[in-house]
C-alpha cells in the first residue's frame, strides 16, 4: 500500500490526475459556477487577456510568442524568484484568510491558456497531425484551409536547406505530379528561413510557422538534431489527420509505382530492408 500510493497520486486516473471530473471542475471554475453534477465536458474557450507576468516581462500576448533569445537563464531565474517571493495577499490562507484573491488570479491565468493546449484534453484529437494548421499557401500563392485536404492523402514534408533535402524534392516533384489529384504535399521548413520560393518552384504547398508549422513539427516529433534524418515525409489522412507512415521518403524512392496504392490501404508501402537503400540519398 505504501509503494502504490505515490503511483496512484501521480497516475492519470488517480486522485489529482486529469480525469473527466477534474476537467469538468476546471471548466466550471472558468465559467464562474462550480456545480458537482455538471454534464458538460472541458471548456475550450481559454482565450482571454494576456498573462500579466508574461506581458510585463516580454511584451508579448502569449508565452509561445517569446523568442528564444529573450528566454535566457537569468530571465528565467528572475521570474522564478519573483513568483516565489512575491508578497502574500492580505486574505492569504497564511494569515488566516480564505485565499479569494489567489483563486481569482488562478482563474484569470486559466483563461489565458493557449488554445492549442486544449486539444490534448480530448483523446480523439491526439493523433490529428493537422489540427494546428491555420492556413497554408498553394504553389500559386493562394491561401488555403483544411477543407482542401479532405478526401486526399497529405504528405508533410519536413526539410532543411541541405543538398539532401533539395535532391529529394526533385524526386518527389515527379511523384507528386502523377498523383496530384489525390495527394497534397505540404512543405514545412526546418531551415533558418521559410524557403517558400523553393517549395513553390517544385509545386508543393507550404505551411509557414506563423500559420501553425511550429506546432505541426512538435506534434510529429520532428526537429533538427545531429542524428535525426532529414528530410522527412510523413503521410497522413487528410480527413482525420491520422498517421499512415513516417517513412514516406523510403517508399517514394524504392517503390514509386506502388507505394501510393499501399498508402490508400493504410500500409507503409515499403519493406524494412528498403531502409538500407535510402541510407545515402
Amino acid at each position: 500500500m505504501r509503494r502504490t500510493a505515490p503511483l496512484r497520486r501521480t497516475s492519470r486516473r488517480g486522485p489529482g490526475g486529469w480525469t473527466e471530473p477534474t476537467l469538468r471542475q476546471a471548466a466550471a471554475l472558468v465559467d464562474g459556477n462550480v456545480t458537482s453534477g455538471a454534464a458538460r465536458g472541458p471548456s475550450t474557450s481559454f482565450v482571454g487577456s494576456p498573462s500579466p507576468a508574461v506581458k510585463s516581462a516580454f511584451g508579448v500576448d502569449d508565452f509561445s510568442m517569446i523568442r528564444r533569445q529573450q528566454m535566457t537563464f537569468t530571465k528565467l531565474i528572475q521570474l522564478t524568484m519573483d513568483a516565489t517571493f512575491r508578497p502574500k495577499d492580505s486574505d492569504s490562507k497564511i494569515y488566516g484568510g480564505d485565499g479569494a484573491t489567489q483563486r481569482a488570479a488562478l482563474r484569470e491565468e486559466l483563461k489565458t491558456m493557449d488554445r492549442r493546449i486544449t486539444p490534448f484534453a480530448h483523446e480523439e484529437l491526439l493523433n490529428d497531425y493537422l489540427k494546428n494548421i491555420v492556413a497554408f499557401s498553394s504553389p500559386s500563392g493562394q491561401v488555403c484551409d483544411r477543407e482542401l485536404l479532405r478526401g486526399r492523402l497529405v504528405g508533410l514534408l519536413f526539410f532543411t536547406e541541405s543538398e539532401r533535402s533539395l535532391a529529394f524534392m526533385r524526386k518527389l516533384k515527379s511523384f507528386h505530379q502523377r498523383h496530384r489529384q489525390d495527394f497534397v504535399v505540404i512543405a514545412i521548413s526546418l531551415a533558418g528561413k521559410e524557403m517558400m520560393d523553393v517549395t513553390r518552384q517544385h509545386g508543393f504547398f507550404h505551411c509557414a510557422h506563423r500559420d501553425g508549422a511550429t506546432w505541426v513539427s512538435r506534434d510529429a516529433g520532428v526537429m533538427v538534431r545531429p542524428l535525426t534524418p532529414l528530410p522527412r515525409l510523413i503521410v497522413v489522412d487528410g480527413k482525420n489527420g491520422e498517421e499512415i507512415t513516417r517513412s514516406g521518403l523510403t517508399a517514394v524512392l524504392t517503390h514509386p509505382d506502388t507505394c501510393f496504392a499501399a498508402w490508400r490501404r493504410g500500409a507503409p508501402g515499403h519493406e524494412w530492408w528498403d531502409y538500407l537503400k535510402t541510407f545515402y540519398l
